[in-house]
């Protein structure tokens, strides 16, 4: 396991609460070497889940690469899809899909090109951990509000 999930594209210097680029809530980021061993194997557990949610909402994992190796966590495979980009961007993704062993769940897919694919998750992974933040803490933040209001 990585250090930490920081990819070096922090975004909560600038007032988010969920960090654009390792998808941490602003308390993780600031708190991480504080954390302990629980504290942070229960952040990247929650990281791992969301990636790997966002990952099949595009693509399909064949049974085959279901018994055998496990998807990448999310910055692992995105960086090993990115890899592939040449000058097709179209060959690309067929050539990276298959050799990942994975497939898009259309063929016709509006995903035509890697670029496209590595935003589209990166995209369901940053809503995902924003929505999982937003439920985790609003929800306190509002009991609290109308505990001390009354």
């Amino acid at each position: 396991m990585k250090r930490t999930p920081c990819i070096g594209v922090c975004s909560t210097t600038y007032g988010d609460f969920v960090c654009k680029g390792c998808k941490r809530f602003g308390h993780e980021v600031v708190g991480w070497n504080q954390f302990t061993d629980e504290q942070r194997g229960a952040a990247w557990e929650r990281l791992s889940r969301l990636l790997d949610q966002s990952i099949q909402d595009y693509l399909v994992v064949s049974e085959r690469r279901r018994k055998g190796e496990a998807l990448e966590t999310p910055h692992e495979l995105l960086e090993c899809l990115k890899i592939e980009l040449k000058e097709d961007p179209v060959q690309d993704l067929e050539r990276c899909l298959e050799r990942l062993d994975l497939k898009t769940h259309e063929p016709q897919s509006s995903i035509r090109t890697l670029l496209a694919l590595i935003l589209a998750i990166e995209n369901a992974f940053l809503m995902r951990s924003e929505a999982h933040y937003e439920h985790s803490y609003s929800t306190s933040l509002d009991a609290m509000v109308s505990r001390t209001q009354k």
